[in-house]
């Protein structure tokens, strides 16, 4: 169907009516896009040079304009009657200064005839984000310098220091508002907050990250401590991070595979923690930590090492403590305490040193 046929089955154009007349026409033929129930765009049919003079016609427009609050400029006002060319484009204030402009195309040419109004979809705002800032990946295990892999060193409790920054949490943007076809604003759909929960032994800062021109959350952590995370699903990934906590406790059923080493042995770093474990540690582990441990199985790790008490109901390797050792059993063991050590039941083959 031509440009021409379409208008005839949109009505008879009043070529003798109004101004106003011939301006509610076009406006009938208006075809909208919408965007969140907002009119974004308008397209409107213009009828023939037969039907309206060139003269008349900026003046028909510009009641059309009227309607969606636009003034029609003067130098697309002029270009239309003396016809020097078939397209004009202009762009039009919205109502509110903060809000972006609208787009006005005009074409005149005989097989187009349109008229055109764009408004500007909103910028949705961004989904809040964070950035963490110690290695809480488990490890396959760690590379030895021999090229080896140590599959006890799997990073199972990452550790902190006082002060340290664990992560940063960006908030959600507003976002942008839009302008529909009548200047007025249309509201972006705000991003959503990161639900993070924080536990024990961290402190919250607000800050403020200039690359990303965003207002922020940074998360210390308020002492030494064993860095606890949970995550959504089975997956240790960042964005799947729940709840963080700083904690200077630690509970495990055994110390193996399962958990790795509790503190660094080639790099004596200790686990900075009082450690349970209901049931062993489990032979060629080590447990180094600066704090308490106890045991309530058997101990057969390749190193012990605690900065305090060490209690547990079997020995059967090399333990040292800050201050005392208690121990139900010890077999082929060595025990070294700087204040006592106490055998409750028996000792076979095994080295004590202790004041």
């Amino acid at each position: 169907m031509s440009n021409q046929e379409e208008q005839q089955a949109q009505g008879a154009f009043p070529r003798k009516g109004s101004l106003e007349e011939k301006a509610q026409w076009i406006l009938d033929t208006a075809e909208e896009m919408r965007l969140h129930d907002a009119p974004i765009r308008a397209t409107m049919d213009l009828p023939s040079v037969r039907q309206v003079s060139t003269n008349e016609l900026p003046k028909v427009l510009s009641l059309v304009l009227d309607h969606y609050n636009i003034s029609l400029p003067d130098e697309v006002s002029k270009g239309l009657t003396n016809w020097k060319k078939s397209e004009f484009s202009f762009e039009a204030p919205s109502l509110e200064e903060f809000l972006r402009p609208r787009g006005v195309k005009i074409n005149i040419a005989p097989e187009v005839r349109t008229m055109t109004i764009r408004g500007e979809a909103p910028l949705d705002g961004v989904d809040g984000t964070i950035e963490v800032f110690f290695d809480y990946d488990v490890k396959a295990g760690k590379l030895r310098e021999d090229g080896t892999i140590d599959f006890r060193e799997i990073n199972r409790f990452p550790q902190t220091q006082a002060a340290e920054l664990l992560l940063r949490l960006f908030e959600p943007t507003p976002g942008i508002a839009g302008t529909n076809i009548f200047g007025h604003p249309i509201e972006p759909v705000p991003g959503n907050p990161f639900e993070l929960e924080v536990g024990e032994g961290i402190e919250q800062e607000d800050n403020f990250d200039d690359e990303t021109n965003r207002k922020c959350v940074d998360f210390l952590s308020l002492r030494p401590g064993v860095v606890i995370c949970e995550f959504h699903g089975k997956e240790r990934r960042a964005d799947k991070l729940k709840r963080i906590s700083v904690q200077n406790e630690l509970t495990v059923n055994d110390v193996d595979f399962t958990t790795g080493n509790l503190g660094d042995e080639i790099e004596e770093v200790r686990c900075v923690a009082d450690v349970t474990v209901k049931g062993d540690v489990k032979g060629r582990f080590s447990v180094i930590i600066d704090g308490k441990l106890h045991v309530g199985g058997a101990v057969e790790g390749e190193r012990i090492d605690v900065s305090k008490t060490f209690v547990a109901a079997f020995v059967r390797s090399q333990v040292r403590a800050g201050k005392s050792i208690e121990v139900g059993s010890a077999l082929n063991a060595a025990l070294e305490s700087s204040e006592f050590v106490l055998i409750q039941r028996e000792i076979t083959n095994t080295k004590v040193k202790t004041r």
